[in-house]
């Protein structure tokens, strides 16, 4: 199972695109993608472009972020797994849309016309989890104060900073 097909009807509440739809849309269309960070590559000559590439539970999504978008969401887009991103599509706007393929009798897909390369530029970053799915919540405590003090008698977390 893909990590994002537990978060996928929360994103179709959002609006959210898979990343096999994203070759129907037209150059500049405003869309929101979620994905598992596959790949972050700054290239040298790239002049401060950041290429990430996502993969969400039907394909990759290729993401533009130029140096000024990667620097305002820089511990987001740098450090978090699951990606939440607003951006407009980038196509080759010579290349027609294709149709959306039909299944034939014996499983195979077929597309009338070749798809292009489809770019996402992104301008907004969010983490992914914040998503939370409504969860049941444990039934209460019968005994409010006793179990109040079982849960401050647990050791204690002490964060340590490694940098």
């Amino acid at each position: 199972d893909h990590p994002l097909r537990y978060y996928r009807r929360r994103l179709s509440t959002i609006g959210a695109t898979r990343a096999q739809d994203l070759i129907y849309l037209p150059q500049g269309t405003v869309v929101k993608v979620a994905g598992l960070v596959m790949s972050r590559q700054r290239p040298a000559t790239a002049n401060g472009v950041v290429f990430i590439t996502l993969e969400d539970e039907t394909e990759s999504i290729q993401l533009v972020v130029y140096e000024r978008v990667f620097e305002r969401f820089h511990a987001i887009a740098r450090h978090e797994q699951l990606l939440l991103v607003e951006g407009t599509i980038q196509r080759d706007e010579k290349q027609p849309l294709p149709k959306k393929s039909t299944a034939k009798p014996n499983g195979s897909t077929e597309n009338t016309v070749p798809t292009s390369v489809v770019h996402v530029v992104a301008r907004h970053f969010s983490k992914l989890n914040t998503l939370h799915t409504v969860r049941k919540q444990p039934p209460p405590a019968r005994h409010a104060k006793a179990s109040a003090k079982k849960q401050t008698s647990k050791l204690k977390y002490r964060p340590r900073n490694f940098h």
